[in-house]
């Protein structure tokens, strides 16, 4: 193993003679991948030899950065933001997460270290987050209310609750002002049982949708209680 120094030159000493490959490069804010059916390249070193102008190219990584505040215009602290984008190694295309990040007190974030590529960039405010530095109250469910409880909607960059246009970033690229609004909207709550024919302990899985998305997930025990 070997160490460059402040012109990228390395040198690995007491080498055996025999055949090598560089399985390994990493350098803080670069990424080195040898694209897909590409062998990596042998390196033979004979008795006594010295091997030289063995050059690797290191990709660099870019960043997104951004804020998000509320209806008003304030910074909303602790919004989750979430990076995804398609992913094809199973050979077939499916929207995974690639990173994610909280807002700050200024509502502002930052996702770096990712690869050349569309994202899609996703913010929402979860029931537990902070406005201002205080924690958002979350009533329970069967609570009577005289008004109807309200949360901030998710939104995809630029401003919409479904997937529009992914957000092209170069290699080294940093795009910034990726900014959200995010509006406070009336939610509701969904209450229900399940049965099933054969006796099972195993859990019932609920998947609730949205434009065929997963949005969120509950597991129910079917002979204890069968409530959602």
């Amino acid at each position: 193993m070997g160490v460059t120094d402040d012109g990228g030159r390395f040198q690995i000493a007491n080498v055996q003679p025999g055949r090598y490959q560089v399985e390994y490069l990493r350098a803080q804010g670069f990424n080195y991948r040898v694209a897909p059916g590409v062998r990596r390249a042998d390196v033979t070193v004979g008795e006594d030899q010295h091997v030289g102008n063995i050059a690797h190219e290191m990709i660099p990584l870019g960043a997104i950065g951004g804020k998000v505040e509320d209806d008003s215009g304030d910074p909303l602290q602790n919004a989750q933001i979430q990076v995804w984008h398609y992913d094809y190694s199973s050979g077939e295309r499916k929207l995974v997460t690639v990173d994610a990040a909280i807002t700050d007190d200024r509502g502002q974030f930052r996702i770096f270290n990712l690869e050349a590529g569309g994202y899609f960039v996703h913010a929402w405010m979860p029931p537990d987050g902070q406005r201002d530095g205080q924690r958002l109250q979350t009533l329970p469910a069967n609570l009577h209310r005289t008004s109807p409880e309200t949360r901030y909607e998710a939104f995809f960059y630029p401003n919409a609750s479904d997937i529009m246009q992914d957000l092209q970033l170069a290699a080294g690229g940093e795009v910034e002002g990726i900014n959200f609004r995010l509006r406070s909207v009336p939610v509701y709550h969904i209450r229900g049982a399940a049965w099933r024919d054969v006796p099972d302990d195993a859990p019932l899985d609920f998947d609730f949708r949205k434009s065929s998305r997963i949005w969120a997930s509950r597991s129910i025990c079917h002979r204890t209680c069968g409530k959602l």
